[in-house]
């Protein structure tokens, strides 16, 4: 058992990676990996597999899939080197978050570079910057989903087994014969969960696309950015439409009882292997599906000349020439009246609420699969919520009106 069996064209190292750039790197470092480490273990996630933390010196900028996130450990009138501010640049052009960390806010553009002005900074702490990074990365407890697409008749069995493996290392697994209560639509509510997981696990067995189902959530998955996993049976080649996704082989000697049946399940080893791809192939969508929704709100401000000023914590910023006139915050998946509450509390957490006014400042997110209770429920919340959630399909509208 090697995880040589995960393969096409995904590192097999991929991982959520830290840049850290700045004077106080040296000091400041240890502390955020320490946290770092602890919370990850939490996560029943092995810092040495799935953490990376880069300076400049080892950065590579080629993106291999990693979900990044950038630093500046700043000081007061310390000379910075040009290649750090060029990695900077780099990360500020690639839309990827970038948080100013200072040991105190007072007198800040002092200890920043000027690239990083439009953006609030954080007060050096290890635990509370650590919470906003696991934020960044969706590693809260709340927000890590699976959704395990399968042929009942092949390997019903795995199914179940994935899904328990997956609840017990922190994911809010989706299963149908578990995951639908009775009464409900069942296809309704399969879009809709789909649109709002991070990740499709496909059990490729002999008979799986022959299934409509099966077929149907490979669809939508593709059309929806979200990263597959295909574990492919032995003695089967993989199934017709499925060449973007992460596959992982498996092998007879990975079925117990062998060979595989319905009521077959994987060995631990497997298991073990399979959670590990998986993890890596969610770390690539987030990636993917994070710089999506932030293209998608960069291109619509462009089309109306306006410009966007990125935040790692507080609301993008929608300028005007120099002047702000609203604020979005991108949100991955389908928002509700809790994820809603969060945000606000965030906002007030990290004091983020000096620079808008309700009325220019909205949530948005892709509005695919989502069926109509949830489009009710969220024109229901509009009606409430001093925070309007806009789908990217009327952002446009939206923005045009600032």
């Amino acid at each position: 058992m090697s995880i040589d069996q995960f393969s096409s064209g995904i590192r097999p190292d991929i991982r959520y990676e830290v840049i850290l750039l700045g004077p106080n790197v040296a000091n400041w470092r240890p502390g955020l990996e320490k946290e770092l480490d602890e919370l990850f273990l939490e996560r029943m996630l092995d810092p040495e597999v799935y953490l990376s933390l880069k300076t400049f010196s080892d950065f590579d900028p080629i993106d291999d899939g990693d979900i990044r996130v950038g630093v500046w450990m700043g000081a007061k009138n310390e000379a910075n080197q040009s290649v750090e501010l060029n990695v900077l640049d780099g990360l500020i052009q690639a839309q990827i978050p970038v948080f100013p960390v200072v040991d105190s806010t007072d007198d800040y553009r002092s200890k920043v570079p000027s690239q990083l002005y439009p953006i609030n900074g954080l007060t050096w702490s290890s635990a509370t910057l650590s919470a906003e990074l696991m934020a960044t990365f969706r590693l809260t407890r709340s927000i890590r989903r699976a959704f395990i697409s399968y042929r009942r008749t092949d390997c019903r069995a795995i199914a179940v087994q994935l899904f328990d493996e997956l609840s017990h290392k922190g994911y809010e697994a989706f299963l149908d014969t578990v995951s639908v209560p009775s009464g409900v639509d069942f296809q309704n509510s399969l879009w809709c969960r789909m649109s709002n997981v991070d990740l499709l696990i496909f059990l490729d067995s002999p008979n799986a696309v022959k299934s409509d189902w099966v077929h149907k959530e490979l669809a939508r998955a593709h059309d929806l950015g979200m990263g597959v996993l295909q574990l492919v049976w032995p003695d089967h080649s993989p199934s017709i439409g499925t060449e973007l996704c992460d596959r992982f082989a498996l092998s007879k000697d990975d079925f117990v009882p062998t060979p595989p049946t319905d009521s077959s399940t994987f060995i631990e080893p497997c298991v073990k292997l399979i959670l590990q791809a998986a993890e890596r192939s969610r770390i690539r969508s987030l990636s993917h599906r994070r710089r999506r929704l932030s293209d998608t709100i960069c291109t619509t401000a462009s089309h109306l000349n306006l410009d966007v000023s990125m935040h790692p914590v507080c609301p993008y910023a929608i300028r005007r020439d120099d002047s702000v006139v609203g604020h979005v915050i991108p949100y991955i998946g389908l928002p509700d009246a809790r994820s809603v509450q969060e945000h606000e509390e965030e906002l007030q957490k990290n004091q983020c609420n000096d620079d808008y006014n309700e009325r220019s400042l909205a949530i948005v997110f892709e509005g695919l699969g989502m069926d109509a209770n949830w489009n009710a429920h969220l024109d229901w919340l509009n009606v409430r919520n001093p925070i309007p959630v806009t789908s990217t399909d009327r952002l446009s509208a939206w923005m045009g009106g600032l």
